[in-house]
């Protein structure tokens, strides 16, 4: 979005979050406390600058709930480097995204909505600056507001915004959550021969197991009520594949179970000779 055309301390790119991570109905401070931020009017002005949004919402959310707080927090796209931007960086963001808007539409680039925006720029302690992006201007607006009073109301809003320098991704970012695996396990069985004897076998094909790990076969005949483990355990090659078989001549009913007892098999019917 903005592009300070070399490396700052604060870096040179900068970021807004897209609009699925925007944030509505938020308050710059909801509480009555009004801490004292800066220790001269000159940091107050400071804090309006390009490269200050960072600075702000740390400032901020150490002493309060609110706006910077939830910009703070955002993992948005897995980046854990977002901040409340100042008056003058959301001022960039409305210069260089709200182009070609159509009536009452959001922005074509960013989907900004014609409301306001909160800044992490105070005004005097009771108010903030926000932007108000049906037109640009920017108003500071009493912190405790999460909302206009006025109908339609329209809520205050947050989007968060991110800095990085020439070659960097982030400063922040958040591994991905781990693809969970589902463990599963297929057995097709038949007939077979064990040692000359008529018996029965199953080919097992798994899922999410590693090489090693064992498997229990439960079997049941005609006139039994409940499956028996078997004494052999199988073991998964490196293609999560097993096999098994015994002796026998009967109609078998047989399943598998994982040796932690947390999966099992499809059942498998196999007839008589």
């Amino acid at each position: 979005m903005y592009d300070a055309g070399s490396d700052q301390s604060w870096g040179r790119y900068l970021e807004v979050a897209p609009q699925s991570c925007e944030i509505e109905r938020v308050a710059f401070n909801p509480s009555n406390s009004k801490p004292s931020l800066y220790a001269t009017q000159q940091d107050r002005v400071k804090a309006k600058a390009i490269g200050m949004g960072r600075t702000n919402t740390t400032l901020l959310a150490s002493n309060f709930d609110g706006a910077a707080r939830v910009a703070d927090n955002s993992t948005c796209n897995n980046y854990g480097d977002w901040f409340l931007p100042s008056k003058d960086e959301l001022n960039e963001a409305f210069r260089q995204l709200s182009h070609s808007r159509t009536g009452l539409q959001l922005t074509p680039i960013g989907g900004f909505d014609r409301g306001y925006y909160w800044t992490s720029s105070d005004y005097n302690g009771s108010t903030a600056w926000t932007q108000y992006f049906a037109d640009g201007q920017q108003f500071d607006r009493v912190q405790t507001l999460s909302a206009n009073k006025q109908p339609p109301a329209r809520p205050f809003r947050v989007r968060p915004m991110r800095a990085f320098k020439t070659g960097q991704v982030s400063t922040g970012s958040i591994p991905p959550p781990e693809k969970q695996v589902t463990k599963t396990i297929t057995i097709t069985c038949g007939r077979t021969t064990v040692s000359g004897k008529p018996g029965i076998e199953c080919n097992g094909i798994t899922e999410g197991f590693t090489a090693g790990e064992t498997f229990i076969a439960y079997v049941k005949f005609p006139g039994q009520t409940e499956y028996t483990p078997g004494s052999a355990r199988p073991e998964a090659d490196a293609k999560g594949s097993f096999y098994w078989s015994r002796k026998t001549g009967k109609k078998a009913y047989v399943y598998f179970r994982s040796s932690d007892d947390t999966v099992k098999s499809n059942f498998v019917i196999i007839p008589a000779l």
